[in-house]
């Protein structure tokens, strides 16, 4: 949660996150796997400048280590 700048939300209740917010939780929910490959629709919908940058810079880390994503 740290690595996509979400770990303040782990206490809201789900119904109260923003589309942006929930976005980057079913993203790190699937991260956290560790799978080789991710499939991803529209992974930078809702999101601001700031989690898209540290998106990216997830998913390049990943890249990094073999990972991939689709």
């Amino acid at each position: 949660m740290e690595e996509l700048g979400i770990e303040g939300i782990s206490a809201k209740n789900a119904y109260s996150l923003s589309a942006g917010q929930a976005h980057l939780v079913s993203i790190a929910r699937d991260l956290v796997l560790d799978p080789e490959i991710i499939f991803l629709d529209e992974p930078f919908t809702y999101l601001d400048s700031e989690k898209r940058s540290l998106l990216a810079k997830a998913f390049q880390r990943r890249r990094a280590l073999g990972r991939g994503w689709l």
